[in-house]
């Protein structure tokens, strides 16, 4: 808030209400006689409404802020992105999103009306499907093991560790052991700050550290009534105490020996059993099981996995890949040709007027042998006629006088770059344009009424191509530019334009 100097000529006020003073600003000027004292009136009044809003807010957040650290962490019902129901719409906007180059082929053609979001979209269902595979992938757990570390320490040397409603969610995923004793004994007899409290210091918490735990750590941990009867026995024996289960596949099996080096033997390879040191043994193992868990968390529930069995049928199914098998037999593609039964009369005419005497007739090879030896030795007696010389002379000399004409349109002052203003509307006329082709050439194909009616659509933008490099040639030549690079630039779509209304011609006048 913002008041005039005492004596100006103009008496005003400026409030503000917002972090932008040219968006959210207020301001009020008094003309009447009394402008000093209604503007001081004022500005008490308006003085008065904030402070007491502003101890309002102070209010609201301290409350929040106790109800954030008395809260418990009980799990947040969310729901993730990969149950989330996506739409066309939403599949369209995201890969616009990713897609610029798409993007701004949809805001030529269809926000202008040219095409449809049907008709835009035709074709394009693999951008689609990527992208709701995309949307439907679910996070996995981390790899990484939890590690809860101080974050701070005061000056009486306490270690302060913040554990959030997401941090306490992991823990209670990653010891199952700690969520039981949660529910057990919150909120009677412990409160969750009382809980978690004396968790950090039993030693529960020092068995699940994930790093390795020195002595002077050991002797910092205090017993506790409540959490020492959910300690479990050391694992640091010979053999771990949660035995996994034996792979049923020989073909995920990693530790198999069987059918495996028979000429050696099968017996098991321990030189490389871990647990050198004794206390070594419940960090490596807790490793194991966090890495089964996380595998474990990404597979379906063990009901619904496919059961695999032993037998050589099971493991010729995963062997067997479609890429190593041989190329089998193709009846390929039937062409359409045109005039087809004409080319089949033509074949077949000649053949009905070659004799049977002509067909059976035996071959004299020394007499053909003989021919090909007279006619090697009269190659250098051959002539060359007049007018087979003189079209070659002609092309040589065309090319010749290409060549000179290109090094001369070069040594010009006219320059050879397009301004980069007209690249933008070339490559926007010619993305437009190859997707015009893309929907005639899809039309075509197919017999339907609509589709028909898409392609005159598509024959009548195609047709306007022309039309539309004209304009973009007289820039050219505005800017100093050599018009012919221009049309360069378009010949291949212009070919492709051609062909594509040469074959909507052809198809309708053949109806």
């Amino acid at each position: 808030m913002f008041f005039s100097k005492p004596g100006s000529p103009v008496v005003s006020m400026r409030v503000t209400d917002g972090p932008d003073p040219k968006v959210n600003a207020y301001t009020f000027v008094f003309t009447s006689s009394k402008a000093p004292a209604d503007g001081q009136i004022f500005k008490d009044a308006i003085t008065t409404i904030l402070t007491r809003n502003a101890h309002t807010q102070q209010a609201a957040a301290r409350a929040e802020a106790a109800a954030t650290e008395a809260q418990t962490a009980a799990p947040v019902q969310t729901i993730p992105r990969a149950d989330r129901p996506l739409s066309s719409n939403d599949l369209r906007k995201f890969v616009l999103l990713k897609r610029t180059d798409l993007a701004a082929l949809h805001r030529e053609l269809v926000m202008t009306g040219n095409l449809s979001e049907a008709e835009f979209w035709a074709g394009r269902e693999h951008l689609l499907s990527a992208e709701e595979s995309i949307e439907r992938q679910r996070k996995g757990r981390p790899t990484q093991m939890l590690e809860l570390r101080s974050t701070s320490t005061n000056e009486r040397g306490d270690i302060k560790i913040t554990i959030t409603p997401e941090r306490a969610q992991q823990i209670f995923i990653e010891f199952p052991v700690v969520k039981r004793a949660y529910d057990e004994n919150v909120p009677d007899p412990l409160s969750p700050a009382e809980f978690w409290t004396r968790y950090i210091s039993s030693k529960l918490f020092d068995r699940n550290r994930a790093s390795s735990r020195s002595a002077a750590a050991q002797h910092t941990t205090k017993d506790d009534p409540i959490f020492d009867k959910y300690l479990q026995k050391e694992d640091d024996g010979d053999e771990p105490l949660h035995q996994r289960p034996p792979a049923s596949s020989l073909l995920i099996n990693l530790y198999a020996t069987s059918e495996d080096h028979e000429e050696t033997g099968n017996a098991k390879d321990f030189t490389m059993k871990a647990g050198g040191l004794r206390s070594s043994l419940p960090l490596i193992r807790k490793f194991n099981e966090h890495s089964t868990n996380v595998l474990d968390a990404g597979l379906q529930p063990v009901t619904k996995r496919q059961r695999t069995d032993s037998s050589d049928a099971e493991y010729f199914t995963q062997l067997d890949m479609e890429d190593l098998r041989g190329p089998e037999h193709d009846d390929g593609v039937a062409l359409g040709l045109q005039a087809g039964r004409q080319i089949l009369d033509t074949g077949g005419s000649q053949e009905n007027d070659t004799s049977p005497g002509d067909q059976t007739e035996p071959v004299d090879a020394r007499a053909l042998a003989n021919s090909l030896r007279l006619w090697q030795g009269q190659v250098n007696k051959l002539t060359v006629g007049k007018k087979p010389v003189e079209d070659s002379f002609t092309s040589l000399s065309q090319n010749v006088a290409e060549r000179v004409n290109v090094n001369s349109r070069k040594s010009t002052l006219v320059p050879d770059t397009i301004p980069e203003d007209l690249v933008q509307s070339m490559g926007n006329l010619q993305a437009a344009t190859s997707e015009f082709l893309r929907q005639f050439w899809s039309a075509m194909h197919e017999k339907k009424e609509t589709n028909q009616e898409r392609a005159a659509k598509m024959a009548s933008y195609l047709s306007n191509t022309h039309n539309k490099i004209a304009p973009m040639m007289m820039a050219a030549r505005n800017q100093g530019c050599e018009p012919q690079l221009v049309r360069d630039a378009f010949m291949p779509t212009l070919d492709a334009v051609n062909k594509a209304l040469a074959m909507y011609k052809s198809r309708d006048t053949s109806r």
